[in-house]
């Protein structure tokens, strides 16, 4: 009784997940997950109708966005560099803006781990790198998380020109915005 419980409530997660994501898309919901994504993860399997629901969860959308703006006024009001001699006026500690860039680069990798299971990474028909704007996020990403490891290491010297390189990549961030409009 107990297992035909569970895969009962499994099937129903499904279908609420399949039927939520086909109103609110124009796109066929079967056929983005039907094939397994990273050959583990069945279309049914309990973690990807998880990563599926956050991942086409409105909240969810709605929390990236929200991060990319931020993202977009923080590198408006903060010094591409910390070491610029002519700073304009910054309205927040340095650590608030680092805060920001950590808790943002955590949130984008949540949404690129959510993402890759419900689509898959490079062979399924409709896989996260198949779309140019996503290989562009990757790397925005991967850039990010170089960043902050540098940063924790302290090879964020001044003589040290790669750390800055892969701050610039922050740039980038708002380009994210245009992935989520298909008419850009």
């Amino acid at each position: 009784l107990g297992l035909k419980r569970s895969q009962s409530i499994r099937l129903t997660a499904w279908n609420d997940v399949v039927l939520s994501a086909t109103v609110h898309r124009e796109k066929k919901v079967v056929e983005l997950y039907k094939e397994r994504s990273l050959y583990y993860f069945y279309p049914k399997n309990k973690y990807r109708v998880l990563c599926i629901y956050i991942a086409e969860h409105w909240s969810f959308q709605t929390l990236v966005i929200s991060i990319i703006v931020l993202n977009c006024f923080m590198m408006f009001i903060t010094p591409a560099y910390r070491d610029l001699s002519d700073d304009p006026v910054i309205v927040l500690p340095a650590f608030v803006s680092i805060v920001i860039d950590y808790v943002s680069t955590v949130v984008f990798t949540v949404e690129f781990i959510v993402t890759v299971i419900s689509l898959g990474l490079i062979n399924t028909r409709h896989a996260y790198l198949k779309s140019g704007w996503n290989v562009l996020d990757t790397f925005v990403l991967a850039f990010s998380w170089f960043d902050i490891l540098a940063t924790a290491t302290g090879i964020d010297g001044d003589n040290l020109g790669a750390a800055k390189v892969f701050r610039l990549f922050r740039a980038l961030r708002p380009l994210r915005l245009m992935k989520r409009n298909e008419g850009m």
